[in-house]
């Protein structure tokens, strides 16, 4: 089975530093949530035709403030009141750039409840991306780095998408 945790960070420097075509990290993020929310349930519906068991996944925002519930989640779709339409609607306007960054705890946390129930040897490939301009400071970056390596340590993938200008991912 598969467990994928998706983070979109909507800080207030997510609407910063457009690139030479004008698109900020939070339009850019938009538009990859949205593929991205529309694969995992595409590729879950054609998994349950099969017989398969579904991807088990959440897709979460996060600043300062992080939301305490996943905007879309695999067991919303299966409450039976998920309307994919209307929840990539909200998903698509809750991406509003504010706030700043807590990315090593946010990332500690997510990665924590990925991990939680694995044990050695079990077959669980367990995803976490994370879209960010990687605006990270007050030494989160080796924070990050340990939290990743830690993550891998225990057979979990945690990949960092990086969006917005390149002077920005050249200082971090």
């Amino acid at each position: 089975s598969v467990k994928v945790i998706v983070l979109l960070d909507r800080s207030g420097s997510m609407g910063m530093n457009p690139d030479a075509h004008g698109w900020t990290p939070i339009d850019m993020e938009r538009i990859s949530a949205f593929i991205l929310a529309n694969a995992i349930l595409n590729h879950n519906e054609i998994r349950h035709t099969r017989g398969y068991d579904p991807v088990e996944f959440a897709i979460t925002l996060f600043n300062h403030n992080p939301e305490e519930d996943p905007l879309i989640s695999l067991s919303q779709v299966q409450s039976g009141a998920f309307l994919r339409e209307k929840v990539l609607y909200e998903m698509w306007n809750k991406l509003e750039a504010s706030g700043g960054t807590y990315f090593a705890s946010t990332l500690k946390d997510h990665t924590e409840y990925l991990l939680r129930g694995a044990t050695p040897g079990d077959k669980i490939v367990r995803l976490l991306f994370a879209f960010t301009d990687e605006d990270v400071s007050d030494g989160q970056k080796s924070k990050v780095l340990g939290i990743m390596e830690e993550a891998l340590e225990k057979r979990a993938r945690l990949y960092v998408i990086p969006l917005g200008s390149s002077n920005l991912r050249e200082q971090t």
